[in-house]
């Protein structure tokens, strides 16, 4: 996208009054809900750790919340690390709270985004329904931040590789004794799968194993009364490997940026996440891309 798409594009959605009046809501994401990330673990010899960005805050559920606010604090994060980046920031200039976000959400369904969510949903504000994979790429949308929604349909066949691969782009690594750090600004990915969500922030690998590093909003939550440890232990991520995969049929993975179903230098960049004038109707219908065909698909909720 030219520099001068890229200023139209962020002029048309700044002189909209409705996508300007969400930031008037008064119920946004307080401070001591965020806490900036770290990421901390258990060193492994032989060790190969792949990170996404960190400019994402960590949110955990509270107790009122839990069992149905999962794709409500995956989207909080991701809104985070959208806030903080220098072309993202015109359009996400603050971290909605829950509330706010499933105002956000009926304004998008106002002006005709997913139409078929609303079919289904038809209200969530002040509701304890959950939200997916689409609610999220309609907000998203209406915001002006592109994404992408991949289905997987055979898990434990393409999920690891996908997220590997796109994870070892444009990296910069950083050796301890044990452990090799891969550090770069790509943005955490929303996995969804069987009425659940997570965050994926990157990948440890060793030479016979492979793991996806995730946030859990509500995993996260109950360490905390399991657990005697140090505060930085609560935020460590969790690992999500093969035979976790293999539980679930399905999964549902949605990428800041425009992508494809492999993988490439220079995909999803920054530049990326800014919906152009061209794509303003097209993606009022919310579609995804199944690995391992080239075929786009209407994605119900």
């Amino acid at each position: 996208m030219s520099t001068h798409d890229k200023d139209s594009s962020i002029e048309r959605h700044l002189d909209n009054h409705l996508t300007t009046s969400v930031w008037e809501f008064n119920d946004i994401l307080s401070s001591s809900e965020r806490i900036p990330e770290h990421y901390l673990f258990h060193h492994t010899p032989s060790a190969h750790v792949t990170l996404c960005s960190p400019w994402i805050d960590y949110v955990t559920s509270r107790l009122w919340d839990t069992g149905w606010d999962c794709g409500y604090r995956n989207c909080q994060m991701l809104m985070s690390f959208l806030q903080r980046h220098p072309l993202t920031h015109p359009f996400v200039p603050r971290v909605p709270s829950v509330a706010g976000l499933q105002q956000l959400l009926e304004a998008a369904w106002k002006q005709g985004y997913d139409p078929i969510g609303y079919s289904q949903l038809k209200t969530v504000y002040k509701t304890h329904r959950w939200i997916g994979t689409t609610e999220v790429y309609t907000m998203l949308a209406f915001l002006g931040i592109h994404s992408t929604i991949l289905d997987f349909h055979q898990p434990k066949e393409h999920l690891l590789d996908w997220i590997q691969a796109y994870y070892a782009k444009e990296e910069t690594s950083s050796t301890s004794s044990t452990t090799t750090t891969d550090h770069h600004h790509r943005p955490p990915l929303y996995l969804q799968y069987s009425g659940h969500s997570v965050l994926v922030i990157g990948v440890h690998s060793t030479q016979t194993t492979r793991q996806l590093l995730i946030l859990d909003a509500q995993r996260h939550f109950f360490r905390r009364f399991r657990n005697h440890k140090s505060t930085g232990y609560f935020s460590r991520p969790f690992c999500l490997g093969a035979r976790d995969i293999e539980r679930h049929a399905q999964y549902q993975l949605l990428v800041l940026g425009r992508v494809t179903a492999t993988p490439s230098v220079g995909e999803g960049r920054a530049t990326m996440y800014v919906v152009t004038r061209e794509e303003a109707v097209a993606i009022k219908t919310v579609t995804s891309l199944c690995i391992g065909s080239t075929e786009k698909c209407i994605v119900s909720s």
